[in-house]
């Protein structure tokens, strides 16, 4: 009896273990996150993003406003679906949790596939854009549309199809690590083929640029780059045996791991390159450089980031006087206005301008580190202990605010 209950328990699991196996290699078996279009970054930003934050971001482009926001029924389509004031309609799907054998997962599956979507399987067919589980019907919005379908796809992504950076070169690269005072143009190393179409080494640093146009197919460039945008690492020349974190915008790459200098402050003006709201902060068409201090200050009012009835006038030094003006909130928020073009080298404001440019931080006498995040002409920054006092979803929150001032 006990052989016989060995036996019968052995074939159980191993027929679960078969129906999981046949299941899991049959043709119609595609796991909701792998149902994606071709090409597309499974570690874009986008996977992780809520329909709020989705949502937030266009609105802070001015693209969509959400004080009217209708929640449409989402059942049999999608897990979320809402309509803004300007009758664009969003979805998202809560890939974690979604059946393979529900209506909601095949119409997710015809968006990635065929870019359209059969409704509840009746035969209207409605076309949608895709990004990442999100879907946006424009076949009502009365606004402007290829804006809008634009700024949706490029949300959450670092190097999205639609950003400037795939009409960049190595050499404009360079030229605008070396503006942010990264590197020095005489001083960058040619590196050895195999791994980028150009690749240039400085200060530890390693960054890479591929002629995707151009690329052989099965070549090493060509294994780098696919290696690079799916896995975030480069198996160099190929070999097994040396793997390198590299971080993707657009054609290019860029290693830190041996970076001597601030990894963070690189990186993050590396992702901005030729991205939208990015690497344009010093473009003077951008509304933002016509704006006053008050302007700015009047904006964070209305978007409730700072109480007006806080705020006193920062006395800035002899040095700064007539170059920089600035208010303080409660001890806790500093904003700043430099009159750009009237600032003289080699003088305290114009270092601390051209300091936070290139790192985003500045150094004092004593060795502390103030950080800043520069919208043009000016600069946010959370006093002393500012940064105690206001959580951190709250500073990300003001900082969101002010980094969207004059770009509409």
């Amino acid at each position: 009896m006990k052989r016989f209950t060995i036996i019968v328990s052995i074939l159980l699991v191993l027929g679960f273990a078969g129906a999981l196996v046949f299941v899991g290699m049959s043709e119609d078996f595609v796991n909701p996150a792998e149902a994606t279009q071709s090409g597309e970054d499974m570690n874009a930003p986008i996977w992780t993003m809520s329909m709020d934050e989705l949502l937030a971001e266009l609105e802070s482009q001015g693209l969509i406003e959400t004080t009217d926001l209708v929640n449409l029924a989402a059942s049999g389509l999608c897990s979320i679906a809402v309509k803004v004031a300007n009758g664009a309609e969003i979805y998202w799907w809560d890939l974690e949790n979604l059946d393979e054998n529900t209506m909601e997962y095949k119409s997710y599956q015809q968006m990635k596939e065929e870019g359209v979507i059969d409704i509840y399987g009746s035969g209207n067919i409605m076309s949608l854009s895709s990004n990442g589980p999100f879907g946006l019907l424009l076949s009502l919005c009365d606004g402007d549309v290829d804006a809008l379908d634009k700024a949706f796809k490029a949300v959450g992504q670092t190097g999205g199809e639609q950003s400037e950076v795939w009409e960049k070169t190595m050499d404009d690269m360079l030229d605008y690590l070396e503006e942010k005072g990264f590197l020095k143009r005489d001083e960058v190393v040619l590196l050895s083929a195999g791994t980028g179409t150009k690749a240039y080494g400085f200060d530890g640093a390693e960054i890479y640029w591929w002629d995707l146009d151009n690329l052989e197919e099965g070549s090493n460039e060509a294994a780098a780059y696919e290696d690079m945008a799916q896995e975030g690492v480069i198996d160099l020349w190929q070999q097994g045996q040396y793997f390198m974190a590299v971080t993707k915008n657009g054609p290019f790459g860029l290693a830190t791991t041996n970076y001597k200098g601030d990894a963070d402050a690189l990186l993050d003006a590396y992702t901005s390159f030729g991205q939208n709201g990015g690497a344009s902060a010093d473009d003077r068409s951008d509304p933002v450089w016509s704006k006053t201090l008050d302007d700015l200050a009047d904006y964070m009012v209305e978007q409730g980031a700072v109480n007006p009835d806080e705020r006193i006038t920062i006395n800035y030094v002899q040095d700064f006087a007539g170059v920089v003006s600035g208010y303080r909130y409660s001890d806790q928020i500093d904003i700043s206005y430099y009159d750009v073009d009237n600032l003289v080298p080699d003088t305290a404001p114009y270092q601390e301008y051209d300091a936070i440019i290139s790192t985003g931080m500045t150094t004092d006498s004593s060795g502390n580190v103030y950080e800043f995040t520069r919208n043009g002409p000016f600069t946010l920054h959370f006093y002393m202990w500012g940064k105690e006092q206001v959580p951190e979803e709250e500073q990300a929150k003001i900082i969101e605010i002010f980094q969207a001032f004059g770009r509409e």
